[in-house]
């Protein structure tokens, strides 16, 4: 609904994100933070983008079932935030989350890419050329485009040290983007044929 929302998002992503955590339902006791700075992580936050009314994650799994783990926490304690303050009931997200094993270290690159242009569709579709888009994930802040960047420091729920090992920005992640793809299209083609889904 707001930015509050979405930092409150972004925190959990951040804290939820942890072995030790024993009951992350209900997280109003902030102390969470301080305990929680150093810990084991059940998955490395890859790539991340949030929309306005979803969220694309890119995650590389460190623990036996951490990313469901991982997902049903952040599910769970995001709809109770929500839920409690807008006096509202019910499931906040539509169905079981999707996932696919990355095999291939192209594809592992074009999906980062896919997760950081889904942004294309929050502006008008005369400005979703990549120029336009980059532009825009320049500024925008619920993306981890900005780290890959090197625009922003690497955020502490970000983790891309296991992305190097398989893939490698030759130039700077920026000037790969503006070499792969064509400017003279808009992205809609690009990222439709980049879908998870089949």
């Amino acid at each position: 609904m707001n930015d509050a929302d979405r930092a409150r998002f972004m925190l959990y992503v951040d804290i939820l994100n942890n072995t030790k955590l024993e009951n992350p339902s209900k997280l109003e006791q902030f102390g969470l933070l301080e305990e929680y700075s150093v810990k084991e992580r059940l998955v490395d936050v890859v790539a991340l983008c949030l929309m306005d009314n979803h969220f694309h994650l890119l995650l590389y799994e460190r623990t036996e079932g951490g990313i469901s783990k991982f997902m049903q926490r952040l599910g769970t304690a995001y709809t109770v935030y929500f839920n409690e303050k807008y006096e509202r009931t019910g499931a906040l997200f539509q169905g079981r989350f999707k996932s696919k094993l990355v095999t291939d270290e192209a594809y592992l690159f074009y999906l980062i890419n896919y997760v950081h242009f889904n942004v294309r569709d929050l502006l008008p579709p005369d400005r979703r050329f990549l120029s336009d888009i980059i532009k825009f994930l320049e500024i925008y802040p619920w993306s981890s485009y900005a780290a890959y960047a090197k625009l922003r420091p690497q955020p502490r729920w970000l983790q891309t040290e296991n992305v190097k090992k398989y893939v490698s920005f030759e130039k700077d992640y920026k000037s790969e983007l503006l070499a792969l793809y064509d400017e003279a299209d808009t992205m809609s083609d690009t990222i439709g044929g980049l879908a998870i889904d089949e």
